[in-house]
């Protein structure tokens, strides 16, 4: 039994709640790599770190029962550590994704959480409403700054390595150049590909970036 699972077990659960807990954090966790590797910000997984945040709470009550000498409170203690830092690295991750790709992503606000969309509304107001108004009192070009010019857009065509959770049910098309080939992707299926013709499935996490 790993030291997750041993955290969520007392007299009074059972192995299901264990088992629920331990594949939020994986859940939490492939969503973490994703983002790290994928070029754009992907959907949100608010609901998912507010029940690893509400179980980090439930932990810590668990190991607050422990003597602080116990090995398993060591123990656990250590592994609340790791899950905060999973979780703060990925949040940190889709700050600076917002904060790069700002004006891109306001465009795409669908898929931040409302927090998120929060946070990207105060950072365009801070910085780029700013400069478009100091810009706007210089004379000539210099004064004709277009949103657009500082819109910087993530590069979907960036290759990816990726792995299939599932079996697809279309074939891929992948472009090289003039080229054109179909790939059949079956499940734990490995390639590197341009992102671009995964984006889809990554969105909707039937492939994962590894």
């Amino acid at each position: 039994m790993s030291n997750l699972e041993d955290m969520f077990l007392n007299e009074e659960e059972d192995d299901e709640e264990a088992i629920t807990a331990k594949s939020v954090l994986e859940m939490i966790t492939d969503a973490w790599v994703n983002e790290k590797l994928c070029p754009e910000i992907l959907p949100n997984k608010a609901e998912l770190v507010e029940v690893m945040m509400e179980q980090i709470d439930q932990m810590e009550e668990n190991v607050l029962q422990l003597q602080k000498t116990d090995l398993r409170s060591i123990i656990h203690r250590q592994e609340l550590e790791r899950i905060r830092y999973l979780i703060r690295s990925y949040l940190r991750a889709r700050l600076e994704k917002i904060e790069f790709y700002s004006v891109w992503v306001f465009k795409n606000q669908s898929v931040l959480s409302p927090q998120e969309l929060a946070y990207l509304k105060e950072y365009l107001s801070l910085s780029v409403a700013p400069l478009k108004n100091l810009c706007d009192r210089f004379p000539g070009p210099a004064g004709q700054l277009n949103p657009k010019q500082m819109e910087i857009a993530p590069d979907l065509e960036a290759h990816v390595f990726a792995k299939s959770r599932v079996d697809l049910p279309d074939t891929i098309i992948v472009h090289d150049g003039p080229r054109e080939e179909e790939i059949t992707v079956t499940k734990d299926s490995q390639r590197i590909v341009p992102y671009s013709c995964i984006r889809q499935y990554v969105r909707d996490d039937r492939i994962k970036l590894i």
